[in-house]
C-alpha cells in the first residue's frame, strides 16, 4: 500500500499472521505517521464521504456535503443511501450541520457550500389580445407568487 499522509508517498508492506487478524510487521515507512497509517488502514479503514443533498427553494438544486471526520469504510454505501434521501430548505451556510449523527457513528455531515434562497417573482395572469385572462371570460385578478429555483 502507498501511504497518503505526506508527499513522500512511502510504499508500505505489512506482514500479517496466517489468520489475518494481527500485524506482525510493517516495512517501508520513513516516518512514524506511515506506520500509524498502515496500522489504521489494515485494522479500521475509514474515509471522508463527500456527496450532495437536495435543496428546496435554493438558487441551486443541491448543496455539497461531507462527513466532518472519516467514517468506517464498510459503512460508506449505507451512508450514501441515508444522505440521498435528505432534502433541506434554503438558505444553507458552509459548516451547517445537515445530519447530526450519521448512522450512529457520532459523526456529523456538514455543508461545504453556501446556498441562498431563490429570488421571488410575482407572476400576473397572461392576457389575450382582448385583455382577458386566457382561462376566464373576464379578468379574474389571480396573482401567483413563485420562488424561482434552478429547476
Amino acid at each position: 500500500m502507498i501511504c497518503i499522509i505526506c508527499p513522500l508517498g512511502c510504499e508500505l508492506e505489512a506482514e500479517m499472521e496466517k489468520e489475518g487478524k494481527e500485524i506482525i510487521s510493517i516495512k517501508g515507512f520513513k516516518c512514524p505517521k506511515g506506520k500509524e497509517y498502515a496500522t489504521r488502514e489494515i485494522t479500521d479503514p475509514r474515509r471522508v464521504l463527500m456527496a450532495v443533498v437536495k435543496v428546496k427553494g435554493g438558487h441551486l438544486p443541491v448543496v455539497s456535503v461531507k462527513t466532518a471526520k472519516p467514517i468506517p469504510k464498510h459503512r460508506l454505501f449505507d451512508a450514501v443511501r441515508v444522505i440521498s434521501k435528505i432534502e433541506i430548505k434554503a438558505p444553507i451556510k458552509t459548516g451547517d450541520v445537515i445530519v447530526n449523527n450519521l448512522l450512529g457513528t457520532g459523526i456529523p455531515v456538514i455543508a461545504t457550500n453556501n446556498i441562498r434562497k431563490a429570488p421571488m417573482r410575482i407572476l400576473l395572469p397572461r392576457n389575450t389580445r382582448e385583455g382577458k385572462h386566457e382561462k376566464c371570460s373576464e379578468r379574474c385578478g389571480i396573482i401567483r407568487i413563485i420562488r424561482l429555483s434552478a429547476y
